[in-house]
């Protein structure tokens, strides 16, 4: 066990650190006056034969014989690599190849309000890409250049600080989706928050993914009944259209929204109602209304309030977008509702 230890001490000293290699020389120096000491014994025993205990002995102490001179060589090539290189490049780029996918290291901060965070790019990324901090915040990549990346953080980001490590994940920003989101109301990860457990998916779409183009859509022929005299009869809105509500604050624009939604019962027509940056109460207030009509089982509701970070207001309507067209690309009906956008 001794000599296994040895053995592993060894192969653990091929890593980042000047202090590590003066340690791999010794355990080099240690193992070579063994083997030594393990061929003088063998030497005796070669008259009479020597136990077999003392063959395994000679091989392992062979084994890391042949593992120091490895080390001596990766050693050497090293050395020739600091003759071009200062020891500071020479650090960077044994801890490039010891983590692998790892994205550099916090420099700086751009904008607290807006939770932007410079990062030094050691290797590629790909915008909208999910990156992590090494105390589990997850950002996006946003702004990519030369030497620098902007992360925005999908978080308060409260534990980072300069110098923490970032890795990238190799994933572009993507949600969960499934029809056990009906009736649910979640934030703009997808994540539940109205307290009924998490919700099971098997498939998950890209929160910003490519438009249909114009040829492939279908032209607008069938109306969208709001329920509102008014809107039917004088400005009808279609199956395809989009249509802006405007006026001043507190005209009943959230009341035109939600009567929409509950006039949509028996219309086969997905319901996906996108809060941002509302007070909490009225989103509640609004969940209420749908529960007690019975229009949660048709409708989706996310939420990011107005103490929600910038970022996760910002992607709100885009989760909401997905899981629209989730429901879409399987030819269902859907009325997807902002509100409100502005903020």
């Amino acid at each position: 066990m001794e000599r296994e230890s040895t053995f592993i001490k060894i192969l653990k000293t091929i890593q980042n650190s000047e202090e590590l290699w003066e340690g791999a020389l010794e355990q080099l120096e240690k193992a070579r006056a063994r083997l030594r000491k393990v061929e003088t014994e063998a030497d005796q025993f070669r008259v009479n034969g020597y136990s077999e205990i003392e063959r395994e002995n000679f091989n392992l102490i062979k084994s890391i014989y042949t593992t120091s001179e490895q080390l001596e060589n990766y050693k050497n090539k090293t050395i020739r690599f600091e003759q071009q290189r200062t020891i500071n490049q020479v650090r960077q780029w044994v801890f490039q190849q010891a983590l692998q996918g790892a994205l550099g290291t916090l420099n700086s901060c751009l904008n607290n309000e807006l939770h932007l965070r410079i990062i030094s790019a050691n290797i590629g990324i790909n915008g909208g890409e999910l990156v992590e901090f090494e105390e589990g915040t997850i950002g996006i990549a946003l702004n990519l250049e030369s030497n620098n990346v902007g992360v925005v953080l999908m978080g308060d980001g409260l534990m980072i600080q300069e110098g923490s490590s970032v890795k990238a994940t190799g994933r572009i920003a993507q949600i969960p989706v499934s029809e056990a989101y009906l009736g649910r109301v979640i934030n703009a990860l997808a994540k539940p928050i109205d307290g009924r457990g998490e919700i099971s998916s098997s498939e998950s779409r890209l929160i910003e993914s490519p438009a249909s183009g114009i040829i492939s859509r279908r032209s607008v022929y069938e109306p969208l009944q709001t329920g509102l005299i008014g809107i039917d009869s004088m400005i009808p809105i279609g199956h395809g259209q989009r249509e802006l509500i405007i006026g001043d604050r507190q005209i009943g624009k959230t009341a035109v929204a939600t009567d929409t939604i509950l006039n949509q019962q028996g219309q086969n027509v997905i319901c996906v109602y996108v809060a941002i940056g509302q007070k909490a109460s009225s989103v509640a207030q609004v969940v209420t209304t749908l529960q007690e009509r019975g229009a949660m089982e048709y409708t989706i509701i996310v939420a990011e309030t107005a103490d929600s970070p910038a970022i996760l207001q910002y992607l709100a309507s885009y989760t909401g977008a997905a899981l629209a067209e989730f429901f879409m690309y399987r030819e269902r009906h859907i009325l997807i509702i902002y509100d409100d956008p502005s903020k």
